[in-house]
This record gives C-alpha cells, sequence and structure tokens, in this order.
C-alpha cells in the first residue's frame, strides 16, 4: 500500500533533518526513492543558490577547449594545406595581404570569400585533416598553456577538447608537446555544428553528474567567432582567447562571457574571481 499524500511533509522534513526513514514493503521503497528525487531536484532548481567561492567547489565544473588556433598553433600550416588544395578543388586561394582582413571575418564570409560552396566544404575538409596528419610533428602550442592546464586539473575542473580537426592528429599533437591533460577529445567534420557536439556533451556530463544544466560550470573556449557562436547556441558560457585566428575585434562583437589575452586567466574564471573583460 503506498503512503498517503499527507505523509509527503514528514518525509520530506525527515530527509532534510536526516533521519533515517524505514520502509516496510517493496512499494514504500519506491515512494521513497521517488520523494528523494523529487526534494533533490528542487534544492538543486532553487532560485536561492548563490554562486561564491564556496559554493563552486560543489558544482560540477567542465571546460572544453576548441583546439586548432586555441591550443595548437595550426594557422600558418591551415593556410598552406587550404592554398595546396585549392587547384584540386576549385577555390580561391588566401592571398598573405588578406589576412589581416579575414581574421575579422565570420566562417561563412570567409567560404564567400574563398569561393568554397557548402556542399563541397566536408571533402575539402576531410582533405585538410589528411594533410595534416603530415605536419602534426611540426605543430607547436599557441601559447604555453601547460601550466593553466595543471592548474585547472588542480581546481577540480574536467577539461576536454571539442575540434573540427581529426582526434588523432590531437593525440598525437598532445603527446608530441606534453599536454595529455584532457579528459576527453571529440571531433566533428562538421564546420558550422559544433553546437550540436556541445549541447551533447552538456548533457551528457550532467546527467553524469546529477546536475542541473543551468548550474553546471560549463564553459567552451575558442579563438574564432564560431566557436563563441557554438557555445551561445549551446547554452554555456563561452571565453574567447584573442591569440587565435579571429580578431579581438571580431570576438568581441560576438559578446562573449569572456575574453582574455593569456592563458593564466582562465585560473581567475575557474575561481570565479572578477577580471572586468566584458
Amino acid at each position: 500500500m503506498l503512503l498517503p499524500k499527507e505523509a509527503e511533509p514528514t518525509l520530506k522534513q525527515r530527509m532534510l533533518d536526516g533521519t533515517k526513514v524505514r520502509y516496510s514493503s517493496s512499494k514504500q521503497l519506491c515512494y521513497l526513492l521517488q520523494q528523494s528525487s523529487r526534494i533533490y531536484c528542487s534544492i538543486l532548481h532553487s532560485k536561492t543558490l548563490k554562486v561564491t567561492p564556496s559554493t563552486i567547489d560543489k558544482m560540477n565544473k567542465l571546460i572544453v577547449f576548441d583546439f586548432d588556433g586555441t591550443i595548437a598553433d595550426t594557422l600558418r600550416i591551415l593556410i598552406k594545406i587550404i592554398n595546396r588544395l585549392a587547384d584540386e578543388f576549385a577555390y580561391n586561394k588566401i592571398r598573405m595581404h588578406d589576412l589581416h582582413y579575414i581574421k575579422s571575418m565570420r566562417t561563412r564570409d570567409i567560404l564567400a570569400y574563398l569561393n568554397i560552396p557548402v556542399l563541397k566544404l566536408p571533402f575539402i575538409i576531410r582533405r585538410i585533416r589528411m594533410e595534416m596528419n603530415k605536419e602534426i610533428p611540426m605543430l607547436k602550442p599557441s601559447v604555453n598553456i601547460k601550466p593553466t592546464l595543471e592548474a585547472l586539473n588542480d581546481e577540480g575542473y574536467k577539461i576536454g577538447i571539442l575540434t573540427t580537426n581529426a582526434s588523432s592528429n590531437v593525440r598525437t599533437f598532445l603527446k608530441n608537446n606534453d599536454l595529455e591533460l584532457f579528459d576527453f577529445i571529440r571531433s566533428t567534420h562538421h564546420l558550422l555544428a559544433k553546437h550540436l557536439i556541445l549541447k551533447k556533451i552538456k548533457r551528457s556530463y550532467c546527467y553524469h553528474h546529477n546536475s542541473n544544466p543551468s548550474q553546471s560550470m560549463i564553459f567552451y573556449v575558442g579563438d574564432e567567432v564560431r566557436d563563441i557562436e557554438a557555445g551561445k547556441k549551446a547554452g554555456v558560457k563561452t571565453i574567447a582567447v584573442s591569440w587565435g585566428f579571429n580578431s579581438r575585434d571580431a570576438l568581441l562583437a560576438e559578446r562573449p562571457d569572456y575574453i582574455i589575452d593569456r592563458p593564466e586567466e582562465l585560473e581567475y574564471i575557474a575561481k570565479a574571481l572578477p577580471i572586468g573583460y566584458r
């Protein structure tokens, strides 16, 4: 026999007080489990929860990084590969004197500048990945990011990578540069669909940590306008880095939650300290 509704306040009070609750049947056990789940969710969804340094440690923490430009200095190699494939795929080459102008563009504008049809894009990206594999041994980090990654691990953050580069390329780079500090690597060949993978990462992480997505501290760090767009579409905090592909002004125009000029500034964000970059 199920417990009556009037028993619910007493059960809730006992659970919140830490009192042991006994049950005498499997139905009562099911009822207790249902109520414990409701109470947990009501606490988790409470609007009175304040984010302070003391509560940060109790919340789930995840930082997802873009790879090209954010972690690895791939710009010079990428331009070389793009120009090398231009004749094969019948698109325009990147002229170096246009690079400053290109850095202020959105991804779709760059595709228009190169005269690349969207339908050709998956095939071109696949070839770029293959060509990039040959260049991986020569790649170096964009900035001295290792101390920051180690500090984030110490702060309790899980860190991962979401990229349009090949996972095998990323793993080789991380191994070559002593940066095997990431918990996962996710790859997609869809240049403009990072937000879909980011949403899956968010849902999966929140599910496995019994957390409300709105209260989980999840960030996406990237150097391109499309990274900021992806983070906003996925409903996570966005951190733009000024040392990569897009210009600082182009990134600011997308209104990221933060913009940083040095990797160690990520540590301030991790500790919930104000850095005044909006």
